[in-house]
């Protein structure tokens, strides 16, 4: 009787899992994420630290298509050699690839993004820049 409880509460877990996948990407649901990179810690007797942050908002407004905003930030520091500084605001648009068109894994789908706004680079030498950052690529979502 154990055996048979655990193992409808896997099935209904696993049924709940496929119907969560779909409803995740549809019309009228937010995405909410973040991007964490670049996270260095330097232990030498350099001492360098490095990390960016880029948290993402958007907004589904038609199955499998979200558009939205996103911020980035980031910091690189080292011994000796200052603080440098990478910031940035803009748009962001994603499309998340069917099942029919990408099959590889049941619980995963992969995604187009596309961004585009303002970035800026100040280094602890020379001149700051700032600018149009525009940026694409591909990407596998697990739910």
């Amino acid at each position: 009787m154990k055996r048979q409880v655990y193992l409808c509460v896997i099935l209904i877990a696993l049924l709940a899992q496929s119907v969560q996948t779909k409803a995740q990407i549809q019309q009228g649901n937010i995405l909410v994420g973040a991007d964490i990179a670049d996270l260095n810690l330097g232990l030498d007797e350099g001492g360098n630290f490095s990390f960016t942050i880029n948290p993402k908002a958007a907004y589904f407004f038609k199955d499998n298509i979200a558009l939205g905003a996103y911020l980035t930030f980031g910091l690189s520091t080292a011994k000796d050699a200052g603080t440098s500084i990478n910031y940035g605001v803009g748009a962001l648009g994603r499309y998340y690839f069917s099942r029919d068109q990408v099959n590889i894994l049941r619980q995963a789908r992969f995604f187009g993004e596309g961004t585009v706004g303002i970035d800026g680079h100040n280094p602890a030498v020379g001149d700051n820049t700032n600018g149009l950052g525009i940026s694409f690529g591909p990407g596998v979502a697990y739910f």
